[in-house]
């Protein structure tokens, strides 16, 4: 029950961050094996990534998924271990959510993404017991980050916006 919890709290972030988008969403290139994307009518639609793996790739089970570029990781950073499973660009507002999973604790994650906000403007936290949100404002972007741990691993979901739009 916990885990399906988990899932759901993320699917209902990404639902809110991108409700207010218009216009195109696009996948990056590389994004995981099956990518839901919702268009201006509101129609899902699934979409399949690249399916070429390396031998240390399916070793992982996973495809490598690289931060796309205009994300900005030198404001919001990844954590060390950060294994990217799922990207999302909306070029009309230029959000983007990176997905990924962490070796690290919940706990840890709380602590370092506390720090890397600690500069930020019009924070919130919200402590959810399985999961825990900040918002707020890191230099010029909206952010929103969501740690959720999960069986095995730490579930970080990061999204962001320029100020701006």
């Amino acid at each position: 029950m916990k885990g399906s919890s988990t899932i759901l709290i993320v699917v209902l972030i990404i639902l809110l961050a991108f409700s207010s988008c218009t216009g195109n969403d696009e996948k990056a290139d590389g994004i995981g094996e099956n990518v839901s994307v919702n268009d201006m009518a509101g129609q899902e639609k699934t979409e399949s990534g690249n399916n070429d793996r390396t031998d240390a790739d399916k070793s992982q089970g996973g495809i490598k998924i690289e931060i796309p570029d205009g994300f900005p990781v030198d404001i919001l950073p990844l954590l060390d271990d950060a294994q990217i499973d799922n990207i999302i660009k909306n070029d009309t507002n230029k959000a983007i959510n990176v997905n990924y999973n962490t070796g690290k604790s919940s706990e840890e994650a709380v602590t370092f993404y506390k720090n890397v906000m600690k500069d930020g403007k019009d924070k919130q936290e919200l402590d959810m017991g399985d999961s825990y949100i900040i918002i707020g404002i890191k230099e010029t972007y909206v952010v929103t980050i969501t740690i959720m741990e999960s069986q095995s691993n730490t579930i970080v979901n990061l999204d962001t916006r320029p100020e701006s739009q």
